[in-house]
């Protein structure tokens, strides 16, 4: 008889676990896949108005004036860079790596950078 009941008992709290999960609000639930490609640009132009999960900080005066100078110094592609602005600020000081990355070529590299790049 204990057997019996710790049966029904396991069976009643599954059947609540399920009556739960189907209760679940439509947002809880995945998107459906856009299945045209119509319905992908629409899908792709909803993400535009989306509130950011993680949201990017004004640039301090210290980022605008090396913006300014690495822009002076390199030319073209200097200024701001959202995506180094969020490393620095989110991730902890270990992950981040380098500022930037080093243009010294490899000793080892057989291949020449123009040989390489076209390639690529």
């Amino acid at each position: 008889m204990p057997i019996l009941r710790t049966l029904l008992l396991g069976l009643l709290l599954s059947l609540s676990a399920v009556a739960d999960e189907s209760r679940k609000a439509p947002d809880d639930q995945p998107k459906a896949v856009p299945a045209t490609r119509a319905q992908m640009k629409a899908a792709l132009d909803r993400l535009k108005f989306r509130q950011p999960r993680l949201p990017l900080p004004a640039p301090t005066a210290e980022e605008i004036e090396r913006a300014k100078q690495s822009t002076a110094t390199r030319g073209l592609g200097g200024g701001l860079v959202n995506n180094a602005r969020m490393r620095n600020h989110y991730l902890p000081e270990e992950l981040r790596g380098p500022s930037s990355p080093s243009r010294d070529p490899d000793p080892v590299m057989t291949l020449k950078s123009p040989f390489v790049t076209e390639l690529f």
